[in-house]
């Protein structure tokens, strides 16, 4: 598997809607197009409003193009659901393409149909609240659209909102980790730096925060099996922040159904979904490649009955949703790390592994792979 040094600094592009590219088109709208054989068609702005879909032609009447696809196949038979390519302006649900208008069958762009729950209603091929429409400026909770600037629901553009954890203020739109020292002198600051000068020649900060000593522990064997080796001491791991740094990934060529993974690009928008116990959930993604390189820093806090979960997913753009989840075919829940609360050793073991690298082919479906690191803050 390919992995990045952790120590190199990348320029990081946008991902999901947050992308640069300007708008082209009004997502959803339709306009005139020239079939293989000079007939007219029509085409649909996708969901991004970054270009137009398949030409959509009815080679029996060109003057009236046929927006339903045959047998759930492609206009000129080619291919079939669950190919994205067969279904341009709907979802595939097996290997019938539906309009993915409803609450039932709600998706876009050939994705796969999915259900809308807890209330949501389909909007223009995502589940949403109700009440949050596309053009939100803030961000969706489950009762509509919020302004984005609170910590209890803080985002932009209409994506999901996050909740900040402890330690971070919204600021802009996103969780922003807030270096707190107090009267420390040394040791960590809470979000990945230093308080005063730092400790030198292998000494480090003792646990009080006030003078450099030496080392307590160098590893996890140095402490007991309820500790971990933190900052040169052992300490209880739980019950505070660690900032988990999504590395890169692979995904196979084609997706799991053996077709081609979106209709605009034929490599997928590889996504990764960090949650801990079903909550705290951030993504990170990237467009259009087999191999992410997300260098993203997520931050969450654990306690002895959290349970670290991580996802790959493959995320269409969702228009003005962006990178939230909403919009994807889920495409491996491969990974969970339980605390001691819950019965599980896996994740005081990671914490002291530092992180995780391999790829996923004895959990998911060949060709999958993720590396990350995690660190105490």
């Amino acid at each position: 598997m390919r992995l990045i040094s952790i120590t190199a600094f990348f320029v990081l592009s946008a991902c999901g809607g947050d992308d640069s590219s300007p708008s082209t088109c009004t997502p959803g709208a339709t306009q005139a197009c020239v079939c293989s054989d000079g007939s007219s068609g029509a085409e649909t702005c996708d969901g991004t409003g970054r270009g137009f879909g398949a030409c959509i032609c009815d080679a029996g009447d060109s003057g009236t193009p046929d927006s339903r696809v045959p047998d759930g196949g492609a206009p000129d038979g080619s291919t079939s659901c669950p190919d994205p390519s067969a279904c341009p302006t709907g979802c595939c649900s097996g290997t019938e393409c539906m309009p993915g208008n409803t609450e039932l069958a709600c998706g876009m762009m050939g994705d796969t149909c999915a259900p809308c729950v807890d209330g949501n209603a389909c909007t223009g091929g995502v589940c949403r609240a109700p009440s949050c429409e596309e053009s939100c400026g803030g961000c969706c909770s489950s009762t509509g659209c919020e302004t984005g600037t609170e910590g209890a629901a803080c985002g932009t553009g209409g994506n999901a909102c996050d909740v900040c954890i402890d330690g971070e203020s919204c600021e802009s739109g996103s969780c922003v980790c807030v270096p707190d020292c107090g009267a420390r002198a040394c040791g960590p600051d809470g979000c990945g730096g230093e308080c005063g000068a730092g400790c030198t020649g292998g000494q480090v900060c003792n646990a009080e925060g006030t003078a450099c000593d030496a080392p307590g522990c160098s590893t996890c064997a140095d402490c007991g099996a309820s500790e971990a080796c933190l900052f040169g001491h052992c300490e209880s791991p739980w019950d505070r922040n660690y900032r988990v740094t999504l590395i890169d990934g692979e995904f196979p060529p084609r997706n799991d159904e053996g077709g081609r993974w979106d209709i605009l690009n034929a490599d997928p928008d590889p996504t990764a979904r960090v949650s801990v116990s079903g909550t705290q959930t951030r993504y990170a993604c990237e467009n259009g490649t087999l191999m992410p390189a997300w260098l993203e820093d997520i931050d969450v806090t654990l306690s002895a009955d959290s349970v670290l979960e991580f996802a790959l997913i493959d995320e269409d753009p969702g228009g003005a949703f962006g990178c939230d989840g909403f919009t994807n075919d889920s495409v491996c829940d491969f990974l969970e790390f339980e605390g001691p609360g819950v019965g599980g050793t896996e994740l005081r073991q990671l914490i002291c592994d530092g992180g995780y690298s391999a790829n996923l082919d004895a959990i998911c479906d060949p060709g999958y792979a993720i590396s990350f690191t995690i660190e105490p803050l």
